[in-house]
Parts: C-alpha cells; sequence; structure tokens
C-alpha cells in the first residue's frame, strides 16, 4: 500500500502506511526504510533541495571528526527493489579521476525475494548536509556474484564523485582475538545514517569464511568496512547473526562461538579481507594489494 502511494506522489499517505506497518512489526526493515525514503521525497517536493551544492563546503575538519576521511569514504546506497528501498553500505576501493569503485554485498543491491540486482541504485557519500540538502549519485553495477554462491559481493561504479573522497586502505593478515574494531554503517534502527561502534574479534581462524564480531550492529550495516585501530579495512560486515546462521555456517569453530553467544548482545559476520581481495582480483579490479 505504502510503495503504490509512494509512486502516486501521495506523500502523506505513504508516510501514514509505512508508520501502520511499523506499529504492527517496529523492526520491519524495509518499512522502517521506506518510511524514511517517503519522509526524504515529501520534505523534497516542499522544499527543493538547492542546486549543484558542493558538500565539501559542509564536512567537518579532522580535529572536530578524526574519521571525516573514513566516514567520506564509506558510503550510504539505496536500491530500489519491488518491496521498496534496500539501504546498506560500501566503501571505496578504487579511484580513477572522477568516478569510483564502491564494494559492498550483493543483498543490499538485489531484491530480497526474487535476487534480481536493482536496476535504480544511488549512493550518498558523507557530510554534515541533512537528507534532504546531500547529494545523491547514480550508481551501476560493475560486478556482482550469482545469487546460488555463498560469497554474497557487488562492486558498483559511480560517476563525477568530489575529488577528496579516496579508496580505503585494505590490510589482509592474521587477526588477533579481542581485537578493537570500528564499524561504520547505516543500521536501520538509528537515525542518522553514518554510525559508528566499537567492537571486538571474537574469533579468527585463517580457515573460516566468517569472522563472528561482539558489536552493535543491525540491517544497514551490510557492506561496511570494518577497522582496526589504524583505520584499515580488515573484514567486510556481512549480516547480523540470526538464529539460521548456526545451521547455515560450515566450520565448527564458528558455530560453538556463535552457540555460545546467544545472550551476550547484537553480533555481526564479516568477511575476512582476504575473501573481498581474491574476488575483486578474480573481477581484475585489484592488482595487488
Amino acid at each position: 500500500m505504502g510503495l503504490a502511494l509512494d509512486d502516486q506522489g501521495k506523500y502523506d499517505e505513504a508516510i501514514a502506511a509505512h508508520k501502520k506497518a511499523l506499529e504492527i512489526d517496529p523492526n520491519l526493515v524495509l518499512a522502517q526504510n521506506n518510511l524514511k525514503e517517503a519522509e526524504r521525497l515529501l520534505a523534497i517536493n516542499n522544499n527543493p533541495p538547492l542546486p549543484n551544492i558542493d558538500d565539501r563546503d559542509y564536512l567537518p575538519t579532522e580535529t572536530q571528526e578524526g574519521l571525516v576521511k573514513k566516514l567520506r569514504s564509506t558510503a550510504r546506497i539505496i536500491a530500489t527493489t519491488s518491496e521498496g528501498a534496500s539501504i546498506g553500505t560500501g566503501w571505496v576501493i578504487q579511484r580513477q579521476g572522477n568516478t569510483v569503485l564502491i564494494v559492498t554485498n550483493r543483498h543490499v543491491i538485489s531484491d530480497n525475494k526474487s535476487k534480481r540486482p536493482s536496476d535504480t541504485i544511488e549512493v550518498e557519500f558523507y557530510s554534515t548536509l541533512d537528507d534532504i540538502q546531500r547529494p545523491r549519485y547514480k550508481a551501476t553495477i560493475e560486478e556482482i556474484t550469482d545469487s546460488r554462491e555463498d560469497l554474497d559481493l557487488a562492486v558498483v561504479k559511480v560517476v563525477g564523485i568530489p575529488e577528496d573522497i579516496e579508496p580505503l586502505t585494505m590490510k589482509s593478515g592474521w587477526i588477533q582475538r579481542n581485537l578493537e574494531i570500528t564499524i561504520i554503517g547505516h543500521p536501520y534502527n538509528i537515525e542518522s545514517p553514518w554510525s559508528v561502534v566499537k567492537g571486538d574479534v571474537m574469533n579468527y581462524n585463517p580457515n573460516n569464511q566468517y569472522i563472528p564480531l561482539d558489536a552493535l550492529v543491525a540491517d544497514g550495516n551490510s557492506g561496511g568496512p570494518v577497522l582496526n585501530a589504524d583505520g584499515e579495512v580488515i573484514a567486510m560486515m556481512v549480516r547480523i547473526r540470526f538464529e539460521d546462521d548456526i545451521v547455515l555456517i560450515n566450520d565448527r569453530e564458528s558455530k560453538l562461538f556463535l552457540e555460545n553467544a546467544r545472550s551476550t548482545g547484537d553480533l555481526g559476520l564479516a568477511y575476512p579481507i582476504e575473501i573481498v581481495i581474491k574476488k575483486l582480483q578474480e573481477w581484475g579490479i585489484l592488482k595487488g594489494v
């Protein structure tokens, strides 16, 4: 109902429909995303954004925000699907001129039911501008893993990006247990995007597909960078830990950690950065890191 009203430009009614859905289930991610998008469209309709705004004029200094460069390189990705807005995270891995490549998870830019990649993908970059004024850039899919593959990766291309946005440094190698980490993303249950949370690595085995992370994460963090103390990307957020993940994970060690951590708080599952780098190299995007 809400999506049909959005398409008709009846944003007030659409907002009411999305809110009604959330009254039934406050944790309905798509309803939260669709509500945010409807509110944005209504605000734009009532107060159009300024043309040709340069968001570089709306950045804090590094003294004010020590992570400003990392935030700037971490994208907010909005994909239109049959169910509405899928919102997730990605980061810049390559830049040539005014064109950047951003890595994310396949499911961030795909329809949840059909698994079909979205035809309409947009990205935003960090600034202090509000949702109405913050520029959005059209993105196209450069590479994506098949929906039947376990590996959940995609790369999108964006043109016309401000000059200050640079790729994040990726760091492969052994990861210590209890290593303190920083995760940047856009969890659906946080009002403002570019949420930064601290956490730690619960377990690490170079033979395992996932790294269990003890951190407060939610839908919307998918595809986001997991940083070490030096600001290097050591892993990619894939998903929060669901009940079904205990069955889906193949390696016994990660299974035991997740089973024993049910009551310790929110947990995330991340790909070690080696897995991401290997696929980017197979695609011919990275030559060496």
